[in-house]
């Protein structure tokens, strides 16, 4: 079983970690969240960066697994505020339970779902991409995770802001 929290891009300040920390403690899952204020080495300003934020369990211990994924198709908003490009990799979460195969969870911020490239080749590398929007155009953003749905062969799922709404989750099922 996997417990999976997505909240959008540019959703949590880069000052609350601790209360994610407690949100993920709270509810066992692990989360993939936008940021808000991040900042990347070598980058000069702020870059959109979405946290993975992974609980790890031995026993009666705890850590954590934090990881950023940034984003390279800025809006023309971003680059206004001086938002810089930066994806310097693509994050893989692989998951492995006793004796089971491994699943592996990938994620995008936004426009970069759009990068067919990106889909291509996490085709048969995950089993389900997960995507942080703020975005208003949710027509296209719909109809984008219905295809990848099935480019991919699998779980597409988009957290978009409130304020848009237009989350989704779709898999490559044959009934709808």
């Amino acid at each position: 079983r996997v417990d999976l929290v997505i909240f959008p891009e540019f959703a949590i300040h880069v000052d609350d970690q601790d209360l994610m920390r407690a949100f993920s403690d709270a509810t066992g899952a692990m989360l993939f969240y936008g940021l808000v204020g991040a900042m990347a080495p070598g980058i000069s300003g702020p870059v959109n960066a979405a946290r993975w934020l992974v609980p790890q369990r031995r026993g009666e211990r705890r850590s954590w697994v934090e990881v950023d994924q940034g984003k390279w198709h800025l809006t023309a908003e971003e680059s206004d505020l001086g938002v810089s490009p930066w994806r310097p990799h693509q994050v893989v979460i692989e998951l492995q339970n006793r004796g089971d195969r491994p699943y592996r969870i990938s994620g995008a911020i936004c426009y970069d779902a759009t990068d067919l490239a990106l889909a291509a080749d996490l085709r048969d590398a995950t089993h389900m991409f997960v995507i942080a929007a703020m975005n208003k155009d949710v027509k296209t953003f719909d109809s984008m995770v219905s295809a990848l749905r099935y480019h991919m062969y699998q779980h597409v799922l988009i957290a978009n802001s409130g304020e848009f709404g237009g989350s989704t989750a779709q898999a490559p099922y044959d009934k709808e």
